[in-house]
């Protein structure tokens, strides 16, 4: 009995559930959303690769790390050999020698640059374009108006490669004006040996370049084209010129310049031609030298003859006859000497220098006697360094000395740094460093109060030396 109610009552429920089901609304189904259709993706363009740097060129690859010995005989040789078959138009047969010459003498850079032309005119462009550029990196004063002008290297200029050729030059036209803005003043000086080259070019002297010392670099950079039987010069970089002094001396005595020609030249990576001004003057046994704005002031015979002018114009009498307030190049037959005149409100009296407000600075003994002396400030005018050389024809022999002190004006000590045989000068560089040349040899005091020195390679100097005097 309880089963059957229970089971009826599970019937019951169930009706009534399905009642409920039955009675509910169907849900209509939702219509889909209308899509837009995809755009189609636009296709960029693959990025072009990034371009080759190309032929790059720093400060730090120009110029010379040392002065370039003369070649020896056989490279001479060799070089001489392949310019022979040059001439011939056998270009093929010069290669060679000329290959054999830069082997023997990697920086030959004659032989380097004919190698290059050899090349051109066998249609090996990449090959000339190389070796070109090798010369125009050490040297692009005296190679950049060949590179233009040669018509060995025509073939080079006429092809595809001559807007690399001029891409290169120009980028070493930037860098080289840049060594000239910060480099120090010096020249390359070398006096040629008794070899077959000297006898090949007869005899002509000495070798000298006026150029910049960049002490960032360690390097000398040239910087003007070589000039041939030049006897001394320097570089205005203030002015932006290149000052030489072409002359022989007379072996009579004394020795006098005869037709000697002074050169100026605006300072530019080939120079100019035809020069900018020269004076070419007989009968001279001393010449002094200071760079003015366009030009120079000379004076010749100082005994005799005022300063004058010498700019494009010509040469004219000087309206200024005060003493140059610039270094001045006082050359005589025997050499040159870097001089610089007393500023203003100094004065000397044996071994003493007064400044201004006569204060007085005692000096090494040896400056009493010298017969030249000179004064130079550096820039922030708070050290001087003072040059005495004696220059003189005794009765025991000539005589040539210097003694060389530094001043430290803020406190008035004065130290000895030099008292020997030769010649000497000073500048204080670009780089703020003071820079002695002791004879033959440059020294660098990284600053005005260094303690300690490095000694600038071989050749590297503030000026040609001077040799003792030449008496009768």
């Amino acid at each position: 009995m309880q089963r059957y109610i229970v089971e009826s009552i599970v019937t019951v429920v169930s009706v009534m559930w399905l009642g409920a089901c039955g009675s509910r609304e169907v849900p209509q189904p939702q219509p889909e959303p209308v899509r837009e259709p995809e755009p189609t993706p636009v296709k960029r363009p693959d990025p072009e690769p990034p371009k080759p740097a190309g032929w790059q060129v720093t400060l730090d690859q120009i110029g010379w790390e040392v002065v370039p010995p003369e070649p020896p005989d056989r490279a001479f040789r060799e070089n001489t050999l392949g310019w022979q078959l040059h001439q011939k138009s056998d270009w093929q047969g010069s290669r060679p020698h000329f290959r054999e010459a830069v082997s023997i003498v990697t920086e030959y850079d004659l032989a380097r640059y004919n190698l290059a032309c050899a090349h051109s005119r066998m249609g090996d462009l990449e090959d000339a374009l190389e070796e070109l550029t090798h010369v125009l990196v050490r040297d692009l004063p005296r190679f950049k108006r060949a590179a233009l002008e040669d018509q060995d290297l025509g073939n080079l200029r006429r092809s595809p490669l001559n807007e690399e050729l001029k891409s290169r030059l120009k980028k070493l036209e930037k860098v080289w004006a840049q060594a000239m803005e910060v480099g120090t003043p010096t020249v390359a000086w070398r006096e040629r040996s008794q070899t077959m080259i000297s006898e090949a070019q007869g005899k002509q002297g000495q070798l000298l370049r006026p150029g910049v010392w960049v002490d960032s670099t360690d390097r000398f950079v040239p910087a003007m084209e070589i000039v041939e039987e030049a006897f001394t010069g320097f570089v205005d970089v203030e002015k932006q010129q290149a000052v030489i002094l072409v002359a022989k001396p007379t072996v009579d005595l004394p020795p006098l310049f005869e037709g000697a020609r002074v050169l100026v030249t605006p300072l530019s990576p080939a120079g100019e031609a035809p020069r900018k001004a020269e004076l070419v003057q007989d009968n001279l046994g001393t010449i002094e030298i200071a760079g003015i704005d366009g030009g120079v002031r000379v004076r010749m015979n100082t005994t005799k003859t005022a300063w004058r002018d010498l700019r494009a114009g010509g040469l004219v009498r000087s309206d200024d006859q005060t003493l140059p307030e610039r270094p001045t190049l006082k050359v005589t037959p025997d050499g040159s000497l870097l001089v610089t005149f007393m500023p203003a409100g100094w004065s000397a009296k044996n071994r003493s220098v007064f400044g201004p407000g006569n204060r007085e600075y005692v000096l090494q003994s040896g400056q009493s006697v010298a017969n030249q002396k000179s004064i130079i400030l550096n820039a922030d005018g708070q050290h001087a360094v003072v040059v005495g050389v004696r220059v003189k024809c005794t009765d025991e022999g000539p005589v040539l000395k210097h003694w060389i002190d530094r001043i430290d004006l803020s406190n008035g000590r004065t130290e000895g740094l030099a008292a020997a045989e030769g010649g000497a000068a000073a500048v204080y560089g670009r780089d703020g460093a003071l820079y002695l040349q002791l004879g033959n040899e440059t020294i660098r005091y990284a600053t005005p109060d260094a303690s300690t020195y490095e000694t600038l390679p071989e050749g590297v100097m503030l000026v040609p030396p001077m040799q003792k005097p030449t008496c009768q």
